[in-house]
């Protein structure tokens, strides 16, 4: 928009977050025929694809480049924020790393990602992983090895300092997601997990569910020091 600078872009973004919104959407602006944004561009030096889809290309406050890292920080966005798996984790890296948005479009950029970049879900999971060793986010990291978990990655093939197998279930554990019954299958095997809040056992059955936990038990850490 007129005026807008890329410092806006972070400052938005980073607010967001700090809210939970449930998605950041960030698109650049097209300047459609027949809409009173074509009326005004040519009056704040806004220049704009003159083909389908219009996009904004230059401003008086926002360079080529900042242009493309915004599209770049879109795609970033999309594919680690707005993901189910994932969403937990930014909010918390947010909380615990400063300039978060900067820092990890920057990491982005490193790791060879742009506004174009496909990956598959294990990639941007070990991309996280990867940022949270370098930038020593602890919480962060914690969150991001149980949500491997839930999306279905086993412990050894990626983040597994949390994890541990364990033999059964706790009589005291709370279920909190699935079916206990998974509990009276022969195959059924099973994980802790260690988290500052509790302490969590997951299931793993084939037959229920191909790698995602089949249920999963929750003890609390009064339960715990009982």
């Amino acid at each position: 928009l007129p005026g807008q600078k890329w410092e806006h872009i972070l400052l938005d973004t980073d607010a967001l977050m700090q809210i939970n919104t449930d998605e950041i959407q960030l698109e650049v602006l097209k300047v459609l025929p027949g809409t009173p944004m074509r009326n005004i561009a040519a009056a704040h030096n806004i220049c704009y694809s003159p083909a389908p889809p219009w996009d904004v290309m230059l401003t008086d406050t926002m360079s080529m480049s900042d242009i493309q890292h915004a599209r770049d920080l879109s795609r970033l966005l999309d594919m680690t924020y707005n993901h189910k798996f994932l969403h937990q984790v930014l909010l918390t890296m947010n909380r615990e790393c400063a300039d978060l948005v900067p820092k990890l479009l920057d990491f982005f950029h490193e790791a060879r990602g742009s506004s174009t970049a496909v990956w598959d879900l294990k990639k941007r999971f070990l991309f996280l992983n990867d940022f949270c060793r370098d930038y020593e986010l602890p919480n962060s990291h914690v969150v991001l090895a149980y949500q491997w978990l839930l999306a279905g990655f086993l412990p050894q093939q990626g983040p597994d300092e949390y994890t541990q197998k364990a033999a059964l279930i706790p009589p005291e554990a709370e279920l909190v997601s699935g079916s206990a019954a998974c509990q009276t299958m022969r195959e059924t095997r099973y994980w802790s997990f260690a988290m500052r809040d509790a302490l969590y056992y997951l299931a793993y059955n084939r037959t229920l569910s191909l790698n995602r936990p089949s249920a999963i038990w929750r003890i609390s850490p009064s339960i715990s020091r009982a």
